[in-house]
């Protein structure tokens, strides 16, 4: 199971996301922070507490990256070295277009 919060940080919005992101309720991830993530010109989205991610996730992520790239979108992942998470984005090439925090500080 995966749950979204989101917060208002300043001018950026954070979205975390904690447990299993997968086919089965990718959808409902991002129905919580999907108009938030969609809205958002500056965002941190934090996977720190994702135990599972999927090619769901990834597509979502790779959506992120191409705003950023786009620079429609000032984007911040948050993930730890050796997690599940940035080792997704070390192996999709992510962690080269995007900054990768270990933490929000």
């Amino acid at each position: 199971m995966a749950s979204v919060r989101a917060a208002a940080t300043g001018d950026r919005m954070v979205v975390a996301v904690s447990g299993e992101v997968d086919l089965s309720n990718a959808h409902e991830v991002e129905r919580p922070g999907g108009e938030v993530i969609a809205g958002a010109t500056a965002l941190a989205l934090d996977l720190n507490d994702v135990t599972y991610l999927d090619s769901r996730g990834l597509q979502l992520l790779l959506r992120l990256a191409e705003r950023h790239l786009h620079g429609s979108l000032d984007l911040v992942i948050v993930a730890a070295p050796r997690s599940i998470a940035f080792e997704l984005l070390q192996v999709t090439g992510i962690v080269e277009a995007v900054p990768v925090l270990a933490a929000l500080g």
